[in-house]
Parts: structure tokens; sequence; C-alpha cells
């Protein structure tokens, strides 16, 4: 096959060769003194891999719970999913985890062809079974879990509070509560952990509450 001939008379130690296409080439060098040197390699194809990864529930609120992982991949079929928690990685493309301990785990999932990869990542938070010593302090907040209204009923005076979801977005704000007993009306919101953030006394206290709409 004929191939792209370059002189090198004027001394010239390194080239480009651009546009080549998928398959296998051989460069072979002269030198002046008759002698030659080949080399072999080979050009593939490159094909970008697009991930898209998913689980069956993002937020829990008591560990040793399982969660179904899902992953789609364009141009690739190799997975890695590494769960952030000590475990072994695995290359089941969906696979499913028990996460042991409260924490926010960032779940990664990488898929590759050899030549190319993406990279894909999905955040799972798991929270603290509630316990009794919870409710038996001077801070009450009942039903917790809850599914409509949650009242917050505390020892002194309320001034501020506000709610955070799991990823820490501010979602309701309510100044100058001047009471030491809040109900909230929590119909709308989405199932998840939250956190209920409130001062008194020049203090400030957070409490996780769960909602199961």
């Amino acid at each position: 096959q004929q191939g792209t001939t370059i002189d090198s008379s004027s001394n010239l130690s390194n080239f480009t060769l651009d546009n080549l296409t998928a398959g296998n080439y051989q460069i072979r060098f002269s030198f002046p003194d008759n002698s030659t040197y080949s080399q072999n390699f080979q050009i593939s194809n490159l094909v970008p891999v697009s991930l898209t990864i998913s689980a069956s529930s993002e937020i829990l609120a008591f560990p040793n719970t399982i969660v179904d992982f899902t992953a789609n991949a364009e141009g690739s079929s190799n997975y890695t999913w590494d769960f952030n928690d000590d475990s072994p990685t695995t290359d089941e493309q969906n696979p499913t985890h028990d996460f042991y301990v409260e924490g926010n785990y960032v779940v990664t999932c990488v898929s590759s062809n050899g030549l190319c990869s993406d990279t894909a990542t999905i955040n799972i938070l798991i929270g603290a079974p509630l316990g009794i010593n919870e409710m038996e302090e001077t801070i009450q907040i009942f039903p917790n879990p809850t599914s409509d209204f949650i009242t917050i009923q505390t020892h002194s005076t309320i001034d501020n509070l506000r709610i955070f979801d799991s990823e820490g977005r501010e979602l309701h704000m309510k100044k100058e509560v001047n009471s030491d007993k809040i109900r909230l009306d929590a119909s709308n919101w989405k199932s998840g952990i939250y956190i209920v953030e409130f001062s008194f006394n020049q203090q400030v206290q957070r409490k996780r509450i769960v909602i199961m709409n």
C-alpha cells in the first residue's frame, strides 16, 4: 500500500501525521548510510463512553439496608463500582449493596472500553436509627417519622427555625418564632431525611426528621 514520504534531509527529528484512519500501519525510516528501520503500529477507532447510573433509594432512614444500583453505558459493557465504604469493588453492571453504617457515601461507577471511559457518582445518605433517648431529651420532635404534620417542642422559646434537605439545601426558614412549640406541615415534602435547625438561648440545635410520604 502506498505510503507517505517525508524528506528529512534537513535533520528533521520529529514530525506529525494527521488524519490517519483506523487500521494497521508501518513506519519505515531510511538513513543516508542506506540503513533502514521500521516500526509497526495500530490505530483503533475511539468510541466515546457515556455512562448513567441510578439507585433504588438515595436516602435511607436506617443502616443495614440494601440498595439496588443500575448502570447503563453507551460504548462500553464493562463496569466497576466503588461503594466508598471499604467494601470490595464489583464489576457487576447492576449490583446490590448493603450499607451497614450511617453516613454519606459517594458511590462511584466507571465504565471503560479500553480506550475511552466515563465516570458517574451518586450520593447515598444512610441515617442512624432514631433511639428512645432522642425522645427523652428536652427537645422533642413528634411524630418522627411522619407523613403529614410534625411538632417540635423545646424547654425554652425558639427564636429561629430552619429546615434543610439531605444535601444541605435550605427549604424553610422561620424567624422570631417566639414559642416553645411549633407545628410544621410536611405533607408536601418528598420522602427522605431532613435536618431541622433551631436556635434558643443563644444556642443552636440540629435534629434529624424522617418524612415518609
